[in-house]
């Protein structure tokens, strides 16, 4: 408990810092985001933030609970692992690892079983009934509990026998069911140890002169209170298990307070999103780390120096029961087995004093290699932890301590449960990679695209906003729900069936239906068709009736637009663009009435989420690879975090090199829009010039004709046959040819001509300067981020030139000249 205040108070602290620096950092990168201003996050309320900041601060705690918790097994597993396994014969008072033969103590007996009868030293029994809920599904719920121990029982070796004297049914692990039973609708369950079975302990010796004690478990000091029916091996890898998963639970829950922390502070850029979690990932399991190193280190020191204490004090006591002088020096004690100095001694005597030696032996080894390990031995002096001096051992003894050295087993992780665990974790890695990197590209898409007037937009990709507005035929829809006009709506029913946990909501009804419409901004408007887009939208309307709920989501007319598409050229009369989705699937196509803003800090949100969640996935499989080789140092679990740094300088290339290779092409593209625009403009107009100069030359012609015809008319001259015929014939063919303009252009006229020549050179004109100013932004947009860090790197490397602006000093980028004098016709 200690522990974990150490741990928890300043992780509470810290999280509470991180809230207050997450938040500030988001107002000065965002400014005032209230959502009462325009562009303001409507989610993101103060109601909203004081959420947010719960759950960091929450998360941040857990992380520390998980961390403590995980620390603590790992102590375990070191202090069972400091304890070598002894006999009975050589028991000093202190922390003490017994395997052996539980027995009835004669004076206070066994316990009964209570459904077998069976004697027994301790049992766990369950009584379950049989229940079955609204679907008919069975379960089984506890309806009696009992436990009961012996007070005491002997724990016999080939060296001797040592009394045992549990305190707490907690000290009891019991993994191998001994009894069940299904009588009925009951069902009965028994877990026993027997007089005779065999079993493993971890407690507290304590100890008198002669060797005589027991062992309890409620003594303080560093063990774990265990009699199990397993082995030391077994509980040691159960430590490691809990250590690797707990410790695990730490990092992800440190890793989802950053998520929500810059969730409440808007922090969408997600470089800075990555080098967060991998520097609080690393900044926490160094510290974490260290309070682990230290506390393995100084308790491997003091329990050697409890050890050394006590085996000195009990030879000492022996020695002198046999009046044997001994200095203290355990060189100087020799073989025990010598007759000349160690006579007196009885078998037992000796089998005690030599295993005290070799245990403390053995405590020494172990002491001093955990202290010479990396970076252990780098530390230990500035915690004034020094190596300790061997104890000597005559040849045989170092063979004895070889082979009990060469019994110990490390503890290492199933192979089943890494094969299992892996692979899934490996799954959920990269599907979640996956999700996450397509969501922060859209988002990335709607921050990297700047957004084009109606009139002014390219065909490809490209970005709009304005207001929804019908078609020129007024067509709209109408919500099932809602009965509001709109243009496109989700409409779904549900039907709750079932009761109690087993209930669930079925969708009967699941309608959507969605029209073309046109999006009007202040330079004119678009139209766009929603078929296959990705609707986002603030209109959700739900009610219940009896058994049944109804939702409805929709875009309103009327509607603020935010539209990011691909424009095609519209296919029948190939005069105009419209949005829709591209035959290009990988690029996104977005209709929403939220702001920019908002969609961006949505997409960036959920591509985070989803990364956080393959970080974690991956760390796990490191964690228990360590596990595997029976390698839980606190380097190892600090290792681990390189993935989260690996992942993180990965996923940021990818995402910025793809940002650069979308902004090149980019560039290339708006280029080869404003060459088409021009090429268009270099053969349209001298076409046009020539109709109307045509067209002017026909006109004139006619009309000195005709002037000429009245003019003779109207002189009042008498004609001759020959000049009246030649008259009539000028008439005639004047006719005709007034005849033949009026069916060939009814409707045209010179003046209607010449305006609407004028039209279409200001047109194309304010086409190519759309399109100049689209690639001088795109090439802006461009040269500014390979100048950026990291970017420039990136630029470097691959590649990635700067893109000069708009020069035209080719012949087809001049503005033909316009001549309409007959002449040139």
């Amino acid at each position: 408990m200690d522990t974990m205040l150490e741990t928890l108070l300043p992780t509470v602290v810290v999280g509470i810092l991180v809230v207050v620096v997450l938040w500030r950092l988001g107002k000065h990168m965002l400014g005032s985001n209230d959502a009462t201003q325009p562009g303001g996050d409507p989610e993101m309320g103060w109601m909203s933030r004081l959420a947010l900041g719960a759950a960091v601060i929450g998360l941040t705690i857990g992380a520390a609970v998980f961390s403590s918790f995980g620390i603590d097994q790992i102590r375990r597993q070191r202090d069972l692992e400091r304890v070598p396994r002894t006999e009975v014969v050589a028991a000093l008072t202190g922390e003490i690892n017994l395997v052996g033969s539980a027995v009835e103590d004669p004076a206070t007996g066994v316990v009964i079983a209570p459904r077998t009868g069976t004697p027994c030293l301790y049992f766990h029994y369950t009584v379950e009934k049989k229940t079955k809920d609204s679907e008919g599904k069975t379960k089984w719920s506890t309806i009696e509990r009992q436990e009961q121990w012996a007070p005491t029982f002997q724990l016999v070796d080939d060296s001797g026998s040592i009394t045992i004297r549990p305190s707490d049914a907690d000290h009891f692990h019991t993994t191998n069911r001994d009894h069940l039973e299904t009588v009925g609708d009951l069902r009965y369950r028994e877990w026993r140890i027997d007089p005779g079975q065999r079993v493993f302990l971890f407690g507290f010796a304590q100890v008198d002169a002669e060797g005589q004690g027991s062992v309890g478990f409620s003594e303080p000091g560093r063990y774990t209170p265990m009699i199990s029916e397993g082995n030391e091996l077994a509980e040691r890898r159960s430590m490691a298990v809990g250590a690797v998963f707990l410790c695990w639970a730490a990092l992800a829950s440190l890793s989802f307070a950053v998520f929500f922390g810059c969730w409440m502070a808007r922090l969408h850029q997600t470089p800075f999103y990555l080098a967060l979690i991998a520097t609080l990932m690393i900044g926490g399991l160094t510290y974490c780390g260290l309070r682990m190193m230290h506390a393995d280190l100084t308790g491997a020191r003091d329990r050697l120096h409890r050890v050394r204490s006590s085996a000195r004090e009990a030879v000492t006591d022996l020695l002198n029961h046999r009046r044997i002088r001994w200095d203290g020096d355990w060189s100087n004690l020799g073989r025990f087995d010598d007759s000349s100095v160690f006579a007196s001694l009885d078998d037992r005597e000796r089998r005690r004093l030599t295993r005290i030696r070799i245990d403390l032996a053995r405590a020494v080894l172990r002491t001093n290699s955990i202290r010479d390990r990396f970076p252990e031995r780098m530390l230990a002096p500035f915690w004034g932890i020094h190596r300790e001096p061997t104890i000597g051992l005559p040849e045989a003894d170092q063979a004895t301590l070889a082979q009990l050295d060469g019994e110990f087993e490390v503890a290492r992780l199933s192979p089943g449960l890494t094969g299992i665990a892996s692979p899934v974790a490996l799954v959920i890695a990269i599907v979640g990679s996956w999700f996450g990197l397509k969501k922060i590209k859209e988002k990335r898409y709607i921050e990297n695209v700047p957004t084009s007037p109606t009139t002014g937009v390219a065909v490809g990709f490209t970005e709009i906003m304005g207001t929804i507005v019908p078609t020129e035929t007024g067509t709209t829809l109408s919500g099932p729900l809602s009965n509001r006009p709109c243009a496109q709506f989700h409409y779904t029913v549900q039907e709750r069936r079932g009761s109690g946990k087993n209930a669930k909501w079925v969708t009967i009804e699941d309608r959507k239906e969605r029209i073309p419409f046109l999006c009007q901004d202040d330079h004119g408007h678009l139209l766009v068709l929603p078929e296959g887009a990705e609707i986002l939208t603030r209109h959700q309307d739900s009610s219940r009736s009896g058994k049944l709920r109804y939702s409805e989501t929709r875009l309103e007319i009327g509607d603020p637009l935010y539209a990011l598409g691909t424009a095609t050229i519209e296919p029948v009369e190939m005069a105009s663009l419209r949005l829709e989705r591209g035959d290009e699937r990988s690029l996104p196509y977005v209709l929403s009435n939220y702001s920019e803003s908002t969609l961006m800090h949505r997409k960036a949100r959920v591509g985070q989420f989803w990364i956080t969640t393959a970080v974690d996935a991956l760390i796990l499989p490191t964690l228990l690879i360590f596990g595997l080789y029976g390698s839980f140092q606190a380097t190892d679990f600090l290792a681990a975090t390189l993935v989260a740094i690996g992942y993180f300088v990965l996923a940021v290339t990818i995402l910025l090199f793809n940002d650069l290779v979308f902004l090149r092409n980019r560039v290339q593209r708006a280029w080869h829009n404003i060459e088409v625009s021009l090429k268009k403009r270099a053969d349209l107009v001298p076409n046009l010039q020539q109709v109307v100069q045509s067209y002017l030359a026909h006109e004139r012609g006619a009309q000195e004709e005709l002037a000429l015809m009245r003019q003779a008319y109207g002189g009042g001259a008498m004609l001759d046959l020959t000049h009246a015929t030649e008259m009539l014939t000028a008439e005639r063919s004047l006719l005709d040819r007034i005849i033949g303009l009026r069916e060939a252009a009814p409707d045209l006229k010179a003046d209607q001509l010449t305006g609407d020549l004028m039209r279409r050179l200001t047109l194309l004109e304010n086409e190519i300067a759309l399109m100049r100013q689209g690639y001088n932004d795109a090439v802006e947009r461009y040269n500014t981020r390979i100048a950026h860090v990291p970017e420039v790197l990136l630029a470097v490397i691959f590649r990635f030139t700067e893109a000069s602006y708009f020069q035209a000093p080719v012949e087809v980028h001049e503005t033909p000249r316009l001549d309409f004098s007959t002449g040139s016709a």
